[in-house]
């Protein structure tokens, strides 16, 4: 399979980089009793696609992330990466969340370098991971600043840089953009596209924001309201870059926002998808 005249098979020879088959998960506590966030869930991820999955508060975005990273296991079914099981974190995947994470007394460099030193990357390799990511996010030239001494949108991009310099398989996005400005969102809703058309990394990026679903993605995963399920999948056949305002992002966002009268989200309804 080629996307762009590159292959998108993986390093099996396969066109599906993740699977997750009938996957259902509950969570239970003293307080809230169980909680049903997956129900039978199956899903397919192409490898080098750019996938968006959304849905109301609570639906499981996060949770099929965070199955995917590793950090939670399924009551029933299976997560499988290039066939092999998943049943830990592994530097295959690597996330990036909404709060960076970054190390606030070390410099822009030092944070990239981070990951690589606990992976034992030799310097000179290392060396250019962090030019590399650096030029591709902007900010080569404060490669020796401090992080304290970063905007928002800047602390995002070290953030991200420091994911791609990891070079994992796949990349999980949990609303990375969300808590920052609309003016800085949108910068970097381009870049992430342009991040994804010079790499080709497969990325399972979470938001909440329909447009912003369709603006980045491929292939848009509608959920339902918890348990998760698959409600509706669209594939998104725009050319690149796309933005958030675009009549044909606008149009198909509010196709995907016919089909969610039952949710109870005040997040749903976005300006400009009426």
């Amino acid at each position: 399979m080629k996307t762009n005249g590159k292959s998108t098979t993986n390093g099996n020879g396969k066109a599906v980089r993740l699977s997750l088959r009938n996957v259902s998960k509950t969570f239970r506590s003293p307080k809230t009793g169980e909680v049903g966030a997956l129900e039978n869930l199956s899903l397919d991820v192409k490898n080098g696609e750019f996938l968006t999955l959304v849905g109301p508060s609570g639906c499981g975005k996060s949770t099929i992330l965070n199955i995917i990273a590793g950090f939670e296991t399924v009551d029933k079914g299976e997560v499988l990466i290039d066939d092999r099981q998943i049943t830990g974190p592994g530097p295959d995947r690597v996330v990036l969340f909404q709060e960076q994470a970054l190390f606030q007394w070390l410099t822009v460099e030092q944070n990239v370098s981070f990951g690589l030193e606990m992976l034992k990357v030799p310097p000179a390799e290392m060396e250019n991971r962090i030019q590399k990511y650096l030029s591709l996010v902007h900010l080569l030239d404060f490669r020796k600043s401090h992080i304290y001494e970063l905007s928002g949108g800047m602390k995002q991009r070290v953030a991200l840089a420091r994911a791609l310099a990891m070079e994992p398989e796949v990349l999980l996005m949990d609303e990375p953009f969300s808590a920052l400005d609309s003016h800085t969102r949108e910068m970097l809703q381009s870049e992430i596209q342009d991040i994804w058309e010079e790499t080709r990394k497969t990325i399972v990026f979470v938001t909440h924001g329909l447009k912003e679903a369709v603006a980045l993605g491929n292939r848009v995963i509608l959920l339902t309201a918890r348990p998760g399920r698959i409600q509706r999948e669209i594939s998104v056949n725009l050319p690149r870059p796309r933005y958030v305002d675009d009549k044909p992002v606008l149009s198909i966002a509010r196709e995907l926002k016919s089909e969610i009268s039952n949710w109870s989200d005040p997040v749903v309804p976005e300006s400009g998808v009426k």
